[in-house]
């Protein structure tokens, strides 16, 4: 029997002519390989196309599971991601809590060696019996002509009276720009280098009386 698929908006159908009277009849792709029975004539014939039937239902089958497996790629994409931002989260957790530890200790150790020059600068100025006043300044950014800045400054500083004593390296705390601030640190610390100056206390006394005799104070 000869037929022929033919396929519209509404779906594939089957074209074909009754085998008898050669009516030209029309069936569903879905009823091709079922019994049915000419309109015109009433003879019994089992409808053509089971091979294209066949096919296309194994078309529409393989479309239905490739779809699931594309929903299932995506599930487990997503799951994926999200343990794995999970998992960035609990690091960082643990990278802030371990800087804030550090910070401490450098805090606590930075203390405790301010304290230990504190009480060697007294100890040392007090024991010659001589009161000293103090001046710090903070040592920025060097140059690569870092000599000649060392070289101005500790001059500048030998005009005015002040004798360079020693160095101090402290730890200092600042804040943080606005994105380390959001993802949840506020401040950092930073190594501080200081140049302790001094002269005896007895010359700014000294400048003080002359100032008050001049009315400048």
């Amino acid at each position: 029997m000869k037929y022929q698929i033919i396929k519209s908006v509404t779906g594939r159908s089957i074209k074909y002519s009754c085998p008898k009277c050669h009516t030209v009849l029309r069936s569903a792709l879905r009823e091709a390989g079922q019994s049915d029975a000419c309109p015109s004539c009433g003879n019994a014939f089992i409808v053509p196309g089971q091979k294209e039937r066949a096919e296309f239902e194994a078309i529409r089958e393989a479309k239905r599971r490739e779809k699931l497996e594309a929903k299932e790629r995506e599930r487990a994409r997503r799951q994926q991601e999200s343990l794995q931002a999970a998992a960035e989260k609990d690091a960082e957790n643990q990278r802030i809590e371990m800087a804030k530890r550090e910070r401490s200790m450098r805090e606590a150790r930075a203390a405790q060696s301010l304290a230990g020059s504190c009480f060697d600068i007294a100890m040392h100025d007090w024991s010659t019996g001589a009161p000293w006043a103090y001046e710090c300044i903070e040592l920025g950014t060097l140059s690569g002509n870092w000599q000649s800045e060392m070289k101005v400054l500790l001059n500048n500083m030998a005009s005015k009276g002040w004798e360079f004593y020693r160095t101090e390296s402290l730890t200092a705390e600042r804040p943080n720009g606005c994105l380390a601030a959001l993802f949840g640190s506020p401040t950092s610390t930073y190594e501080v280098a200081v140049l302790v100056f001094r002269r005896p206390a007895s010359v700014i006394t000294r400048e003080i009386d002359v100032k008050s005799e001049l009315g400048l104070v």
